[in-house]
């Protein structure tokens, strides 16, 4: 399914994204996810790939050479992608490619880590997406899944989870 043309196009994407991805979590998150210079990273399900240069900003004030690929099913997302970066970031280290996120097109044991904002919560076969990640990731690599919960700031969450025995379980 063509996520620009059912749900959302390039700039409504691009736009939800920067208001997700706030700057002061940038040096959490690539501590979290481990990435050291000189790593293959792959961004399954990138869209306008707004996760991947947001990774890479934070990676180059750092002075960290990555390579990173981005890779979407929505060819139209792909080449909203590539403008972002050929317009806004001078850097040589970042591929966009149109591919199935089922079948990926990388061989095996190919990335040191495999991230992913927002696609696993979308994806109509999460297991075959996780297994195909698993395939490309390297003995000892990571997979990260960063899903979204809200578009809004919450410093509280009621929960989803009903009330058991008169109490909420969240």
């Amino acid at each position: 399914m063509k996520w620009s043309k059912y749900f959302q196009n390039p700039t409504y994407l691009e736009m939800t994204r920067k208001f997700m991805l706030n700057q002061d979590l940038k040096p959490l998150i690539i501590k979290y996810l481990g990435i050291e210079s000189g790593m293959q990273i792959l961004d399954v399900g990138c869209g306008t790939g707004a996760f991947t240069r947001y990774l890479v900003e934070e990676l180059f004030e750092e002075s960290k050479e990555c390579v990173f690929t981005g890779l979407d099913y929505d060819e139209k997302l792909i080449e909203a992608a590539k403008q972002y970066v050929s317009e806004k970031m001078p850097l040589k280290d970042i591929k966009y490619i149109t591919g199935n996120a089922y079948k990926l097109p990388f061989d095996n044991n190919k990335f040191d880590l495999i991230v992913s904002h927002t696609f696993l919560g979308i994806a109509s076969d999460v297991k075959k997406a996780f297994n195909e990640m698993i395939r490309v990731v390297k003995d000892g690599g990571s997979i990260a899944s960063i899903t979204s919960m809200s578009y809004g700031h919450q410093t509280r969450h009621g929960g989803y989870y009903l009330e058991k025995n008169g109490e909420k379980n969240y």
